[in-house]
């Protein structure tokens, strides 16, 4: 009678294989994740940028207009599809002529959070108060 031998794997091929699995499995999941930190991130950016923008024109206008931000608020929160924003708006005299005008700088900043991690938008306008 022979013998008929039958072939398995060896402990060490199943260890190899299995790292192999599980080191493509986790880059997969990391390269999945990153995909989606990023569209997060891109989705509340184009949420805030107009507002921020909108926020600097409405600033340069009372500047113009009034030579400070008047009536307008400086910081607060916006609620937007279940995710809030906060943003803060600043203006500073950067150089002032004599009986003539005054040149101001607009700073509104938007912030939010992604995961714990603290995100921001800055734009900044220029405006002049004649006199």
């Amino acid at each position: 009678m022979s013998k008929v031998r039958i072939k398995t794997f060896t402990l060490v091929e199943v260890m190899v294989a299995t790292a192999i699995l599980a080191f493509g499995t986790v880059l997969i999941y990391r390269s999945y994740f990153g995909a989606l930190n990023a569209f997060a991130y891109y989705d509340r950016y184009m949420r805030v940028n107009p507002w921020v923008v909108e926020m600097l024109w409405r600033a340069q206008d009372s500047l113009k207009r009034q030579g400070s931000l008047g009536d307008l608020e400086s910081s607060g929160m916006i609620a937007a599809d279940n995710k809030s924003f906060d943003w803060d708006a600043s203006y500073m005299v950067l150089d002032q002529i004599k009986n003539c005008c005054e040149l101001y700088r607009v700073d509104v900043t938007g912030s939010w959070n992604i995961y714990a991690k603290n995100f921001s938008l800055t734009k900044s306008i220029y405006a002049v108060h004649e006199q």
